[in-house]
């Protein structure tokens, strides 16, 4: 009896020095300009979790996001953080690309990066609109996140003004190229 209440009584381990070091080697990327985290480790409180922001170089390339976010992914699968919401959100301005990975383990790794590229041909192709995307994430077993923070899965734009390349206005107001429908 004692065994089963121990374990009923778990608590995932603090995290902030793995977490820390994560971020510090996102900072150290290239096309990063800042990057912070915010920890919280109050199973009591139901909030454990922690968020990486990154905030990236207004000509940052899509195979410098593509990188930081491989390196995101990188470190969640070296560091057991059962127990954790994770989430890696990249800014640039009022645009964002956010990672919520969730609690679990992530399977859809190389989507998630070339979603982070899509993110940045986006803002370089509509630079007077605002993009947020929030990837797509898949769990073992092909199971969706419970979007517990009540983050939608949507890639919503507001695009005040006409596409301005001519690339753009052939093509508004579909996705890029290899954009997911």
């Amino acid at each position: 009896m004692v065994v089963l209440l121990a374990a009923c009584q778990a608590t995932p381990p603090d995290r902030r020095p793995e977490v820390d070091r994560l971020t510090q080697q996102l900072h150290g990327m290239p096309g990063v300009q800042a990057a912070s985290d915010e920890v919280a480790d109050s199973p009591a409180q139901a909030r454990v979790y922690f968020t990486i922001y990154v905030e990236v170089a207004d000509n940052s390339t899509s195979d410098q996001l593509a990188a930081i976010t491989a390196r995101y992914l990188q470190g969640l699968r070296a560091t057991d953080y059962t127990g954790y919401q994770a989430e890696l959100d990249a800014r640039r301005g009022w645009n964002i690309f956010a990672v919520d990975s969730g609690e679990r383990p992530v399977t859809n790794g190389d989507q998630i990066v070339a979603q982070a590229r899509d993110w940045v041909g986006l803002r370089h192709e509509f630079p007077a609109a605002t993009i947020s995307l929030r990837a797509t994430i898949t769990h073992p077993g092909g199971r969706l996140p419970i979007q517990e923070w009540g983050h939608p899965m949507s890639a919503p734009s507001n695009c005040p003004t006409p596409p301005t390349t001519p690339r753009s206005r052939r093509r508004s107001p579909r996705w890029p190229p290899g954009f997911p429908d």
